[in-house]
């Protein structure tokens, strides 16, 4: 049976700076840290500052992601590809996010032209709009 493989130095630095979960020791992180122009002499306590800290995250990302693996299927066999993009999943999630968004926009959208329409179109043009707004509201509630 093969042993499991052990982060390195830096990348355990690296997960620990975006995470804030330690795999290693903390002054490896400092120093991991302490190595980006705009963070040079950072003390222990800016850790705790939540401005410095999201900073810090958004600083180190790229390094992050690049150490993350995607499993992907390769002749009949899995095997384990390192990955700088996001997998497939969080795009579609995203996507998702961005469409139920969307929906509930129009959702409002057509509630407002109904209430402003009721006074104006004729039954048959305001059973249209209702139809779709029932329509989306269906997804929504489905999601």
């Amino acid at each position: 049976m093969s042993e499991t493989p052990r982060l390195t130095k830096q990348q355990a630095a690296i997960i620990g700076a975006y995470t804030r979960i330690t795999c290693g020791p903390f002054n490896d992180i400092h120093e991991y840290v302490d190595s980006f122009p705009q963070f040079k002499g950072i003390t222990t306590l800016e850790f705790t500052d939540k401005s410095i800290v999201e900073e810090i995250r958004e600083a180190v990302k790229p390094s992050f992601l690049a150490i993350c693996y995607v499993e992907t299927e390769s002749d009949s066999n899995k095997t384990l590809e390192k990955s700088k993009h996001k997998t497939k999943l969080d795009v579609a999630q995203e996507r998702i996010a961005e469409l139920e968004k969307a929906l509930q926009y129009t959702n409002s959208g057509l509630a407002l032209a109904y209430e402003a329409a009721s006074k104006h179109l004729n039954d048959e043009t305001m059973l249209h709009i209702g139809h779709h707004q029932a329509h989306i509201q269906k997804i929504l509630n489905d999601k």
